[in-house]
């Protein structure tokens, strides 16, 4: 009785280990705060998916990227698995989105490597930017500025130039026929907070010179 309850306590010990083994030598996920903005009278509805799992499905992007740092007014933290080795360091970006007036839809991808940033311990911080046409960017603040940051020794607020571009593209158009007016209101009635009224009242607002032309490649 004894030498059965001993091998069972030798047992279960042995199992625990080998199962803390295995759990320690499994990839924690990572991490990413993001932040996204477009200019007023250039929305967009987007999809962001990071190493294949969707962390935004249907969002509206409609102001923020004259700011700075540029975003809509809002960081999401979100969480997701990474990829497997030797890519387990890299970000796999896909980025999908319709442009409100025109029904044009584009899409881009990237990846980013969070050893190319080692200053942000808990999960890198991005801001996408939305543009007229098909543009797209993203920036990530630099060392400096945000170790000052992290350690409230500066009060010099922050200029866009410490956010250096870290992506950027001239997506291509789809080559699907831009979506009808009715298409994009039935995508912006599924969108909590969106506000057609808000939006048209914004349509004229001044933009940048367009970085991108309209593609149809």
């Amino acid at each position: 009785m004894i030498f059965t309850r001993l091998f069972f306590a030798l047992t279960v010990s042995v199992c625990m280990t080998f199962t803390t083994q295995a759990m320690s030598r499994q990839p924690l996920p990572m991490s990413v705060s993001y932040a996204v903005g477009a200019y007023r009278a250039s929305p967009v509805i987007y999809k962001l998916t990071i190493n294949g799992q969707v962390l935004s499905f249907s969002s509206l992007a409609a102001s923020g990227a004259s700011r700075v740092p540029p975003n809509n007014g809002g960081t999401i933290v979100a969480y997701f698995p990474r990829l497997t080795a030797p890519n387990n360091t890299k970000l796999d970006i896909k980025v999908e989105w319709t442009e409100i007036w025109s029904g044009r839809q584009y899409r881009t991808e990237t990846q980013l490597d969070e050893e190319h940033f080692p200053w942000f311990a808990g999960g890198m911080r991005l801001n996408m930017i939305f543009e007229q046409n098909g543009g797209f960017a993203i920036r990530i603040i630099s060392e400096e500025p945000w170790k000052d940051a992290m350690a409230m020794s500066t009060t010099t607020l922050p200029t866009i130039a410490d956010y250096p571009i870290a992506f950027e593209t001239c997506a291509p158009q789809l080559k699907v026929p831009p979506l009808s007016e009715a298409e994009v209101l039935e995508q912006l009635s599924t969108i909590w907070g969106a506000d057609m009224e808000r939006l048209r009242a914004n349509r004229n607002y001044p933009l940048p010179p367009a970085r991108c032309v309209v593609s149809e490649d």
